[in-house]
């Protein structure tokens, strides 16, 4: 055995097994990489599929954002429109009151000229027999009927007027008592 060929006998085994292991990991290397290459293409075609599927979803969104957009405005322009309107009629409103508050100032002048004219006012006494000379006997009887303790309600029907009128008719018989 300590011939020297079968050393180099050896060594030589040695290397072919060695290269013979470099020459597979070669080639299970390259085929690993084709394999990482097909799982990589595979992986990066998802990728662009829901990419391509999260654009779409994207636009979708945005179209839908620009209908609701049109809608909003349009809801905005009819209710501006209705609180324009309600504007208007609360300044016309307004003016109705602040006239109405100058006539209530005024209304000392007006009661001055009802005065002068003969007109009655608010303010005075309106006796029904004076004024109402076609009513003056149905007042005396709704004064006749009270008299008599009969209800305001049974009045009414008696005489056929409403409850209204006899109950003004007892007011002002009362206050002249």
């Amino acid at each position: 055995m300590n011939d020297p060929t079968w050393y180099v006998f050896s060594l030589f085994i040695f290397l072919l097994v060695c290269i013979l292991i470099y020459i597979y990991k070669k080639l299970n290397s390259s085929a690993y990489k084709n394999d990482n290459q097909q799982n990589q293409y595979t992986n990066n075609r998802e990728k662009e599929d829901r990419t391509f599927k999260i654009f779409q979803e994207f636009e979708e969104t945005i179209v839908n954002l620009e209908e609701y957009i049109e809608k909003s405005k349009a809801d905005i322009a009819n209710d501006k429109k209705n609180l324009e309107e309600i504007y208007n009629k609360t300044l016309s409103v307004l003016d109705e009151i602040s006239n109405r508050q100058v006539a209530i100032q005024n209304e000392p002048v007006i009661n001055n000229i009802k005065k002068a004219a003969k007109i009655p006012t608010k303010s005075t006494k309106i006796d029904p027999v004076i004024y109402n000379t076609n009513s003056e006997n149905k007042n005396s009887k709704v004064i006749e009927l009270y008299k008599k303790d009969i209800t305001l309600d049974t009045i009414a029907q008696q005489l056929d007027m409403s409850k209204g009128e006899i109950s003004l008719i007892v007011n002002l018989y009362k206050k002249r008592l």
